[in-house]
Formats: structure tokens, C-alpha cells, sequence
């Protein structure tokens, strides 16, 4: 497959996406946070791979309908109109994580070694319990 052919892949996939997206956010709708963080890293990792495959040719040697410039807008655009909401899941996940991390943290080790403990010797104890009264 060409290179270009890869930029009309691309532009055929996002475009519409993007176009959606607009329109959404022009009609006042509340887009998901979640929605707009897993759309921002599929953008990413697709167009990632266009500078390992694209060696950057002087103008003079490209073709005429080179779509380089045609994608690559339309990644900005994208990317820029899914920043924000993405940003914010990203730091409500991650302040989540913080938070859940500090509380385990903060539970003494005796404490959760005891609870270990006990779930181990409960079903034990009961075994044998049981057996003494036969």
C-alpha cells in the first residue's frame, strides 16, 4: 500500500469523526470524558505510524495530490477538539488511582496481616472444631 493511499485511509476514517464530533459540541451535547480520551489515543496510535512510513520529500518531488498536509490537519483538529475532555478523564482516572493508593497506604500492616491471618484459620478452626466433637 502507498503512502498516500495510507493518508486516504486516514482522512476517510477521521474526517466524518471529526465532523460528528463538531456537530455535537455545536448542538450543546455533553460528550463523555471516557468517549473522548479512547477516540484522542485511537487518533494517536493511527496516525503515529505516518512519520516511520513518510521520508518527508522536498515539495518538487511529491506527487500532486499529495494528502500529508490534508491529514495532518485534520489530526490537529481532532486531536485539539478532544484534548480537553480527554485530558479531564485522564485526571479524574488518575486522581482515582492517587487516592485509592494513599487509602491502602494508610491501613497499618498489622491490620491487614491479622485479616489475612484470620481468613486463613477460620475455614481451619472450623475443620477442627468439627472433628473434636465427633
Amino acid at each position: 500500500m502507498t503512502i498516500n493511499k495510507r493518508y486516504v485511509d486516514f482522512i476517510t476514517k477521521y474526517r466524518p469523526k471529526l465532523e460528528y464530533h463538531l456537530k455535537r459540541l455545536n448542538f450543546g451535547e455533553n460528550i463523555e470524558p471516557s468517549d473522548c480520551f479512547v477516540e484522542r489515543f485511537n487518533l494517536i496510535h493511527e496516525y503515529r505510524k505516518f512519520p516511520y512510513l513518510d521520508p518527508d520529500l522536498p515539495q518538487e518531488l511529491l506527487p500532486e495530490n499529495w494528502l500529508r498536509p490534508e491529514a495532518a490537519a485534520l489530526f490537529d483538529k481532532y486531536h485539539n477538539s478532544l484534548t480537553e475532555k480527554a485530558n479531564e478523564y485522564y485526571d479524574l482516572v488518575s486522581n482515582n488511582y492517587q487516592s485509592f493508593k494513599r487509602a491502602k497506604q494508610d491501613i497499618p500492616k498489622t491490620l491487614t496481616n491479622d485479616y489475612a491471618q484470620e481468613e486463613i484459620r477460620t475455614p481451619v478452626s472450623l475443620l477442627n472444631a468439627r472433628n473434636t466433637r465427633l
